[in-house]
């Protein structure tokens, strides 16, 4: 029986982002959530979505040389964030589209394939539970959604977080090369998706961990999310705790729990967050080039 998988618009719970308290030196006013990603890594940055960006912002963003941006969102995220931009934020929008003069957008859309991500989280189910998934299989595709709407609810960001790292290995080493690669060209690089906190906040601590960050910081910084934005934006913003009548409400915030069960797979699934890396094409000559610019700082 073909079983049918919930839509990206029906789970965008699911997408966060992050701002930090501790970069003030490049605090904006309309993009939510911005913040270095790491000491270690200069030029590397992190927000929410760009469309809501001021004037202000787009100068403040051109001053510091970031014109290699990111965007984690699917193609639906982002018609629907243009359709309610700022002026600025649109004309910012199409001109990283157009890639005029200095600025271009990379788009690696992650979580795009629901399919995979739903059968990652199954695949972490508990041996009962993968049989009863098996059982409805065969016969109930609803059940077997509600099932794995379970799943991720019960198990909250660390789900999320870990069947993310398993469904989307090939999209986050391009995103991971894409930053390495506008490194190594001397570019200000900013990723982001649509809040900045899940798919934002695994990328950035991979990230940290290769520039590296130590596994506190990497920790303390995933869990500046929920500081920053507060446990109720998205339910605030779209009204939506329920779906396939499973409660969500479990997915918001960041807390650092759910990081150090991220890392704690990482170690059980890979041997290391080392080990994810390199199966994902991301080891020496990748890391090399991530940190040319924190290697030529430290040279001079």
């Amino acid at each position: 029986m073909a079983v049918h998988r919930p839509t990206w618009c029906a789970v965008r719970l699911l997408a966060f982002s992050a701002l930090s308290l501790g970069a003030r030196a490049l605090e904006l006013a309309g993009i939510r959530n911005f913040r270095a990603v790491s000491s270690r890594l200069p030029g590397v940055y992190r927000s929410a979505a760009v469309e809501t960006a001021t004037a202000e912002d787009c100068e403040l963003l051109a001053a510091h040389g970031i014109t290699c941006v990111i965007d984690l969102r699917n193609a639906d995220e982002m018609a629907k964030a243009r359709a309610k931009a700022t002026p600025h934020g649109l004309a910012l929008a199409e001109r990283l589209d157009c890639g005029d003069g200095r600025w271009r957008r990379i788009h690696v859309p992650v979580l795009n394939d629901m399919d995979a991500f739903f059968d990652a989280i199954e695949a972490q189910l508990p041996v009962a539970k993968r049989a009863q998934a098996l059982l409805f299989r065969g016969f109930s595709g609803e059940q077997l959604n509600r099932l794995l709407y379970d799943a991720l609810s019960e198990g909250g960001n660390a789900v999320l977080n870990t069947a993310m790292l398993a469904a989307n290995a090939g999209d986050f080493a391009r995103a991971m090369h894409a930053v390495a690669e506008g490194v190594a060209r001397g570019d200000g690089v900013l990723f982001h998706c649509a809040y900045g906190k899940d798919r934002t906040g695994v990328l950035a601590a991979l990230l940290q961990h290769a520039a590296g960050d130590s596994r506190d910081e990497i920790i303390e910084a995933y869990g500046l999310s929920e500081q920053i934005l507060g446990r109720q934006t998205f339910m605030a913003e779209t009204n939506a705790e329920k779906i396939d009548g499973a409660d969500l409400t479990n997915l918001q915030g960041s807390p650092p729990a759910a990081m150090v069960a991220t890392l704690q797979w990482l170690a059980a699934a890979h041997g290391s967050v080392d080990g994810y890396l390199a199966r994902a094409g991301c080891a020496d000559a990748w890391r090399a080039r991530l940190l040319a610019q924190s290697t030529a700082a430290i040279a001079v």
